[in-house]
């Protein structure tokens, strides 16, 4: 822990003490930052059919992507 939060000064100090960016590095920041979230958005509901978005619970894989219909075998706390 203390090796990543010093890490993480040292990285936050650095960026401080950095001149502003220019426009077109803003810019593409900008961009990666709109990116990411229109794949975030898409993949939540459109996931591939790939092993990284297969609902994974209990050591096995179910062949369900995205989004569930019914949680209800998932669940860890139940009303009684």
């Amino acid at each position: 822990m203390v090796v990543g939060l010093t890490l993480g000064s040292v990285v936050a100090y650095k960026i401080m003490i950095k001149p502003p960016l220019s426009k077109p590095t803003k810019n593409a920041v900008l961009t990666g930052y709109l990116v990411m979230l229109a794949m975030f958005s898409t993949f939540t509901y459109y996931p591939p059919k790939f092993f990284l978005f297969e609902n994974y619970f209990g050591y096995e894989y179910s062949g369900e992507y995205g989004i569930l219909e019914d949680y209800e075998p998932y669940r860890v706390f139940r009303k009684e």
